[in-house]
């Protein structure tokens, strides 16, 4: 098994998880199902390099997460994982593709669609060096209304045509 089919089947393993049943209280983990989960994310990231961890992750999100609520949790799951605290290249286009395949200021039955894209949103591009999208630096940034970021939905959209 080469290197990125150990971190593929990894991958499929966290991302599978229903974070979002786990959310609402409709499914509860035991502390050892939780320790497996933490467990195998801190092996990924001691035995194999960011860049290869995020290109599986990305694959994983744009060949798996179709409609809202794989897309919400493969979001929660990102965030859960540490993933927003990395280098993300192009955050606008991997964040565009959450909010073209789903609105989620029109999606009210995952409990906090909106909050979780908006601060992922927020924390991935202030990481990347973007300024003037933190609270402190503009406390009235939306990152639906970002002309990079609706450019980068377009693009989305032409691709899919």
């Amino acid at each position: 098994m080469n290197i990125n089919e150990e971190i593929m089947k990894k991958t499929e393993y966290l991302f599978k998880r229903d974070y979002i049943s786990e959310l609402n209280g409709t499914i509860d983990l035991t502390e050892e199902e939780e320790q497996k989960y933490d467990q195998t994310v801190e092996e990924l990231y001691k035995k194999y390099n960011w860049d290869d961890i995020f290109n599986c992750w990305v694959s994983y999100l744009y060949d798996n997460c179709k409609n809202p609520i794989e897309l919400y949790n493969f979001a929660n799951l990102f965030w859960a994982y540490g993933g927003y605290e990395k280098f993300i290249p192009d955050p606008y286009k991997f964040l565009a593709y959450f909010y073209y395949k789903a609105d989620p200021n029109d999606y009210e039955e995952v409990a906090n669609a909106s909050t979780i894209m908006d601060i992922l949103a927020i924390e991935i591009l202030h990481r990347a060096g973007i300024s003037g999208v933190t609270n402190s630096e503009n406390p009235y940034y939306n990152p639906q209304e970002d002309p990079k970021m609706i450019k980068e939905i377009e693009k989305w959209k032409k691709q899919d045509k």
